[in-house]
């Protein structure tokens, strides 16, 4: 799961209303979202260059699986210059995350049942652009979360 500071930061950056559905919106019955996104780019860069850069927040690995009316995540970020913790260099520290989400239109809220520290309920919003999701850019993040879904 992403860090909550980055939850909040996203959940800040979303005030808007969401846009018109898109017509290309991935598989989806009765608001069912199917399928497995990977991390390609925050902002207008690869997910590694981040952490070469300070952003220590930023993973260098992340997918997202839907599958019903669940997902869940994993997102791997390195310990390396400025973002290095209490771990030999180079180290990469994994987080998981998982819950429900609501459909509307093009938009998918996710919440989480609960986590390790007790948090509950609605976490993040992103919208669904066809065969991508886009996880929208918070106060203190580099850019939009961009999500691909590979094509079979």
């Amino acid at each position: 799961m992403r860090s909550l500071l980055l939850g909040a930061s996203l959940a800040l950056g979303l005030g808007c209303s969401s846009p018109a559905p898109s017509r290309n919106a991935p598989p989806a019955q009765d608001g069912v979202v199917i399928g497995t996104y990977r991390l390609v780019a925050v902002g207008s860069q690869a997910p590694e260059y981040w952490s070469r850069q300070g952003g220590c927040d930023v993973p260098v690995f992340s997918i997202y699986t839907f599958n019903g009316g669940r997902w869940s995540n994993i997102d791997t970020i390195r310990s390396v210059g400025d973002c290095r913790v209490a771990l030999p260099p180079d180290s990469v520290v994994a987080r998981i995350g998982s819950g429900y989400y609501r459909r509307s239109r093009d938009t998918l809220n996710l919440f989480v049942d609960d986590t390790m520290i007790g948090l509950k309920g609605w976490i993040m919003r992103l919208l669904v652009h066809g065969d991508t999701l886009v996880f929208r850019k918070g106060e203190f993040d580099p850019g939009d979360y961009v999500y691909v879904r590979p094509r079979s």
